[in-house]
């Protein structure tokens, strides 16, 4: 059998504790025998909690150190024990959760025995690597819900860097850098902290409805997550704040939909923030110093450059049925009387029912069929989907940012209408900005437009487009603003979460 020896080591142990042999026997385990058994502990086919890539983790992390104890054998690592355990026990400070990370000693072994010892240091090491990765990089399996995401991975290997960590003596910075440092993330932990006090407080008083709405309690409700509340002239005012920060129409009025945005639990607040939490820790850690920001929530774009937004504009995004994926991905180039490839999908399920209603309509769309049985394509002109202009990034989900000839929409409060391509209002000067980083190329692509005829403008250098989803975030001035979770990404990861069995590691 398997570890025969260690687990009667493990059996006698238990007889010193509860006073079968003497306990002069019961000598305190020395480091030696601490590291003959984790290489023993180690050398199992699998431990319990504790998947297969995690134990080729703890593996390699032990061969770095000769299989000696990181938290135990002197005061040293004791102390790094501590710091690590404090740290572990504020998971949830970080959106996680510290069940995950905690190590629940054997029950029934009275006495410290090199065995026991070798395990709780093992353990005690795959808390610290899972806390690492989850923070550092995001929780792989949550980002594997979805298939349409697509970030750039992360190269960071924990095992190495909290074995350099332990040597170097610098556990607490290692620990302190692990989440990102971007100031939206940032933001949210302080707002996840203010939901999590009011959760242990109660949560909200009551509930608001068309027959019971007490004025100061929805003062109170109103003030929680705007300070200003508390010196509004009127309950209207603060209304129309709470309603243009949570996407609904600034009307004042209590109505149906700002009742239900009202009723949203603290709890289910906190779940939000932590799913936002959750998908900045899929960014890049660094962002470039300059880049394209599309929230799809908000249907919103942002070109930032050195930390300030230079352009904003609003944008079309995909129908549920058909969501605009999350994504980072490179603008090359940008084309003036863009023809339409149209997707076989798209020809299949809307054009081709039209056609055979009417056979005019490809004529009347300036829609022909390519050569070869290529599939469809709609040529350049006033009604071309695409517009006039047209930035290509490739990727994966053939999506991209264009111009659009049904402007009119971009005047809707709900703008979740494409095929999944962006559509952006604004899309000369951001044109412009991407060929020259500024507007002194609008003339260009003007006079290039007037042509009528198909003209690809190369970009000196790539412009680093990232397509997100966040439906919580912070805005230039502080306040909190909350779009609707119209593809549900937010519940499916919430449910994930809540589904998934707690990854606790037990001695």
């Amino acid at each position: 059998m398997p570890l025969a020896l260690p687990r009667l080591r493990r059996w006698i142990v238990a007889w010193f504790a509860a006073g079968v042999v003497s306990l002069r026997f019961a000598l305190a385990a020395s480091a030696e025998d601490t590291q003959n058994y984790i290489h023993d502990y180690l050398s199992q086919p699998s431990l319990p909690g504790v998947t297969g890539g995690e134990l080729n983790a703890l593996r390699t992390f032990y061969s770095l150190r000769g299989d000696q104890p990181a938290w135990t054998g002197s005061t040293e690592a004791e102390s790094d024990g501590q710091i690590l355990q404090a740290i572990l026990a504020q998971a949830a400070s970080e959106g996680l959760n510290p069940a995950d990370y905690r190590i629940i000693p054997m029950v029934g072994y009275g006495a410290a025995t090199a065995w026991l010892d070798a395990e709780k240091d093992v353990l005690e090491t795959n808390a610290a690597l899972r806390y690492a990765n989850d923070l550092r990089d995001g929780r792989a399996w949550l980002r594997e819900l979805d298939d349409d995401v697509e970030m750039p991975p992360h190269y960071f290997d924990a095992v190495r860097e909290l074995s350099g960590a332990l040597q170097n003596r610098s556990l607490t910075p290692f620990l302190a850098s692990l989440a990102p440092t971007n100031p939206q993330y940032v933001q949210l932990k302080a707002l996840l902290a203010r939901y999590q006090s009011a959760i242990t407080q109660g949560g909200w008083r009551g509930t608001f409805s068309k027959h019971r709405d007490g004025r100061e309690e929805l003062r109170r409700r109103l003030s929680f997550e705007d300070d200003s509340v508390a010196t509004a002239d009127n309950l209207t005012d603060a209304l129309t704040r709470f309603q243009e920060h949570h996407g609904l129409d600034a009307t004042g009025v209590l109505n149906a939909e700002t009742r239900a945005a009202l009723n949203v639990s603290a709890t289910q607040r906190a779940a939000q923030v932590e799913a936002n939490m959750e998908r900045w820790r899929w960014m890049p850690r660094g962002l470039e110093h300059r880049y394209v920001m599309v929230n799809v929530p908000d249907a919103s774009l942002e070109v930032i450059a050195d930390g300030n937004r230079v352009l904003a504009s609003p944008v079309i995004v995909g129908k549920p049925e058909a969501p605009t994926p999350i994504l980072r991905a490179d603008a090359v180039s940008v084309t003036v009387n863009p023809p339409w490839l149209i997707p076989p999908k798209i020809a299949r399920r809307e054009i081709l029912p039209k056609l055979h209603a009417n056979p005019g309509y490809l004529r009347e769309h300036n829609m022909v069929w390519r050569a070869n049985g290529a599939g469809l394509e709609q040529r350049p002109g006033g009604k071309n989907a695409l517009g006039r202009i047209k930035l290509e990034l490739p990727n994966r989900f053939d999506v991209y940012l264009h111009d659009t000839p049904g402007k009119k929409l971009f005047a809707h409060d709900d703008r979740d209408l494409s095929h999944g391509c962006v559509r952006v209002e604004k899309i000369l000067p951001l044109a412009s900005y991407a060929l020259t980083g500024d507007d002194s190329s609008v003339s260009l692509l003007t006079s290039a437009v007037a042509t009528g005829k198909t003209r690809r403008f190369p970009l000196s250098e790539p412009l680093p487009i990232y397509i997100v989803y966040w439906t919580v975030f912070v805005d230039a001035d502080g306040s909190v603003e909350f779009r609707p979770d119209v593809y549900d990404r937010d519940q499916r990861l919430i449910e994930a979460l809540e589904n998934r069995p707690q990854r606790m590691t037990s001695l």
